[in-house]
Order: C-alpha cells, then structure tokens, then sequence
C-alpha cells in the first residue's frame, strides 16, 4: 500500500509525521507514554482469525504527511491548544476562535478516518476521495459540549471513530478530553435548508463509484426552521451550529452566483468568507453569534450521570453514523448491475455496523 499525506493525499514530500491526537493534548490528558486502546485489530484478524485489541502509545499514533502540510497546520493547532486550556477555565470565545475549533474537529475526525483505514491496510479497497486539507470547512458542521461537572478522572477517547460505518462515512465521532465530551458531526446540507440557505433539491449516485454527490441546488427560503436536525440529542451545555456554502457552487456560472448569495445569505457569512457561515448556537432558540460577541462553551451540565453517560453518548454517536449511512441517494443514472452493487455494499456496511453497535452495548 503506498504511504500518503493525510493533508494532502500525496506521496509526501519531505517526509514528516502527524500525531492525529497532537502530544499537547496527550499532555494534557495524563501520562503521554500511557498505553492507549485503538480497536479491533483488523490486520492480525485476517492473518490468524483471531480477535486481538490494538495497544500501543499514544506517541505511536502518528501519520505520514509533508512536510509543509504539517507546518501549515501548526498555527491552527498552537492556536487550538490555547482554546483547551480556556475551556477548561470556562472562558469566552468569539466566532473566529469557534470557527477554529470547528477546523481543528474536521481535522481531527479525517484524521482519525485517515488513521484507521491505513493501520487496516484498507487504503486500496476506500480508495479516499479527500483528505484533510479538502475537508476542513467543506460541509455543515456543528458541534456539542458535553460536561461532567463532578468528575475529575482525565483522559483520552475517541468514540465511533473505528466503526464499519465511520470507516465507510467519517461524518461524526466524539472526543472526549478529561471531563468534557466533544460530539462533532458535518455533513452535505446537513441543517442548510432549515437555516434558510441553498440546499440540495436530491442526491444522485455517480456511475463512476457507490458514494453520493449532489445536483440540483435549490435557493434557501431564508427562514429559520428548528429543531435543524431532527434528532433527540443528549442534553448539552453547548450547542454550535455553522452551515457552509455548498461546493458545487463554485463550478455555477457567473450570472446564477446572486441567485444563491441573497442578502439574506450574505448577512449570515463569517466576516472575509464567501463559504462559511456565521457560527450559530442555541440557548431557548437559536442566535447568531455577531463579530462583536463572545459566549461560554463550558458552563455546565447537570443533569448527567457519570455512571450512565459515556454508554449514552456512544450510542448517540454511532446511532448518528448508523443513520448517516441510512441515506440512500438517487440511483436512476445507474444501470441495474451498478444499482445492485450499490445498494449490497450499503447493506454490507449498515448489517456490519450494527452488529459493532450490539456488540459495544452488551
């Protein structure tokens, strides 16, 4: 299997290392040599047919990138890590710092994806499309904080990231850092259309491959619809929502752009952005988070029980990837054979993911 950039998706130049879990929030968490569970080890599985956990330190957990990628990112993360260490004193922060935490999930969840298919030497048969850099502010994002307020235990998780469903579609997992659950989840028009801004009227599979892209772009009504996702999600101490300008577009002609960028779009964009929205959040309804403003990620929750908690958010985090992959696009452009395929593989991974799913609630 030839090695890749995770940033990029090239052979990497300068060859250099990406830490997906960067050492300071390692540091963070505990001791950074500690020995830390990364899943199901695959690889042995098919070698010997017997079920093995991967165990090995966090300092292992690291990727090949280029050079310049990874010295790209390094603002990002010096600036992240600032973040954390004001979350944890249940500071205040503007839209732009939101806006960058938002960035550092989407890198951190591709990642993670990255990470997973290569230790399975799965590579050849997802064949990844994008990568990081691609990824990062492509999709509708939002993200939900979760605090235990009486526990003081501290370390690591990632939760749903090693899935058959993650691995198929890396559209959500959550992180967990000491006492505070991160639940981050992007995906195509994931709450556009009930924030008011362009949307997809249908999805349609290519005939090229069994993953979904989307046509047909539809003005937004520019009118807030809530609840924006229709799921019952855990009760949170925070609640951020940031949609995005679909890609596609960028390939739409000159003279269609104001068809899609009302006024109404345009006045709900991030300052300099013609893709990011503004960052929303919900507090009895939903507000818009001004360049003026700034609000509290960590306030508490405190209703959770610490004995009961971590089952439920992995339940709510792999029932999201489990409907994710629910979604079923257009396949009229297909011939039967490609429809078949299609249809068997999302199957496959939706029968293997619930059986993860059993498996980790026993």
């Amino acid at each position: 299997m030839n090695k890749i950039c995770v940033f990029c998706g090239l052979q990497p130049h300068s060859k250099n290392k990406e830490h997906i879990i960067p050492q300071w929030l390692i540091k963070m968490t505990g001791e950074p040599n500690r020995q830390a569970n990364f899943g199901h080890d695959s690889r042995h599985y098919k070698k010997t047919g017997e079920s093995k956990i991967r165990k090995f330190s966090f300092s292992h957990f690291q990727f090949p990138a280029c050079e310049k990628c990874n010295l790209e990112f390094s603002a990002l993360e010096a600036r992240v890590k600032k973040y954390f260490i004001r979350l944890f004193e249940k500071d205040y922060f503007n839209s732009i710092e939101i806006d960058d935490l938002l960035d550092w999930f989407d890198k951190v969840r591709i990642g993670l994806w990255l990470g997973y298919i290569m230790m399975d030497e799965v590579m050849e048969d997802v064949s990844p499309k994008f990568h990081i850099t691609t990824r990062i502010g492509a999709k509708d994002r939002c993200l939900f904080i979760y605090e235990l307020e009486n526990s003081n235990e501290k370390g690591i998780q990632f939760i749903g990231a090693n899935s058959p469903g993650f691995l198929f579609t890396p559209s959500c997992f959550t992180l967990r850092v000491n006492n505070l659950y991160f639940f981050s989840y992007s995906f195509d028009f994931l709450f556009s259309k009930n924030i008011g801004f362009p949307h997809a009227r249908k999805m349609s599979s290519s005939d090229r491959e069994d993953r979904m892209y989307f046509v047909d772009i539809e003005k937004g009504n520019e009118k807030i619809s809530l609840p924006l996702i229709n799921f019952k999600f855990l009760l949170a101490s925070t609640y951020i929502y940031q949609p995005i300008i679909p890609y596609i577009l960028s390939d739409a002609p000159e003279d269609s752009i104001d068809h899609y960028y009302s006024g109404y779009v345009k006045s709900n964009l991030l300052d300099n952005s013609d893709k990011k929205g503004s960052i929303f959040y919900f507090d009895r309804s939903l507000h818009k988070l001004d360049a003026d403003e700034e609000i509290q990620l960590v306030s508490g929750t405190q209703s959770l029980n610490l004995d009961s908690f971590p089952n439920q958010i992995a339940k709510q985090t792999l029932k999201i990837i489990e409907i994710v992959n629910q979604i079923k696009p257009d396949a009229q452009a297909l011939n039967r054979e490609q429809r078949e395929t299609l249809f068997k593989n999302r199957s496959m991974i939706l029968e293997a993911h619930r059986n993860f799913m059993k498996g980790l609630h026993k």
